[in-house]
């Protein structure tokens, strides 16, 4: 069991080392929590428009992503709802 954050993260790193190249992320934020982020591996990302079969798969769980193109300001805490809705037209 890893007993520091440092130790955590190594382990996907060296999941991902061993099983392929990395083609995207994924990160979640819970309230009063640190982020979390995790490798996707290349040959589960699929570009938009992509036909995928499913045959056989028990479900579907897709990662929905944006691209940031700009700069955000400088925050000290975390951005509102309402700032992040309408830098992405929400």
């Amino acid at each position: 069991m890893p007993q520091a954050t440092a130790e955590a993260c190594a382990v996907p790193e060296a999941v991902l080392a061993a099983t392929g190249p990395q083609g995207d992320f994924r990160a979640g934020l819970k309230p009063d929590a640190a982020p979390i982020f995790g490798a996707i591996r290349a040959e589960f990302t699929h570009k938009s428009g992509s036909a995928i079969a499913v045959a056989n798969q028990m479900g579907i769980e897709p990662e929905v992503g944006c691209l940031i193109t700009a700069t955000l300001p400088a925050n000290a805490g975390r951005y509102s709802q309402a700032f992040t809705r309408s830098d992405f037209g929400s």
